[in-house]
């Protein structure tokens, strides 16, 4: 998935993690794929088994320096705020899934309480060779 991110050029202004090995481990493989350092990846403990609402709060609470965010976290809650929350027709975001969201707000905590603009969803076994567009 690494290498599909910085095949469409993804560069996001941040990188932020759940403290959990398996969240870590792949917020480097990523990072390195994108070309950042790991010691610039943020490990969050919020992020640990956040629930849908605890990711919007989260999302929210970013800092608006930030144009672009790359989250690292675990299901349920993930597919739960893309599915319920922002409305997009996904039943399970994959092991090392990853879902683009974006929004034309000014602010994350807008972004928090705002339906995407557009959504598109990418995952391991997705063999198209590019992503999937839901909205």
């Amino acid at each position: 998935m690494g290498g599909r991110l910085s095949d469409r050029g993804i560069s996001p202004d941040a990188l932020i993690s759940s403290t959990a090995l398996r969240a870590r481990t792949t917020a480097r493989i990523i990072a390195d794929s994108l070309g950042w350092p790991e010691e610039s990846i943020v490990l969050d403990r919020a992020l640990y088994h956040a629930s849908a609402t605890e990711l919007q709060e989260f999302i929210g609470g970013l800092d608006d320096s930030h144009f672009s965010v790359m989250l690292f976290g675990h299901n349920p809650g993930m597919t739960s705020i893309v599915s319920h929350l922002y409305g997009i027709a996904l039943d399970n975001l994959s092991t090392c899934g990853v879902v683009y969201l974006k929004f034309c707000v000014e602010s994350w905590a807008e972004a928090s309480r705002s339906m995407p603009s557009g959504a598109t969803i990418d995952f391991p076994k997705n063999t198209t060779g590019s992503p999937i567009k839901m909205v």
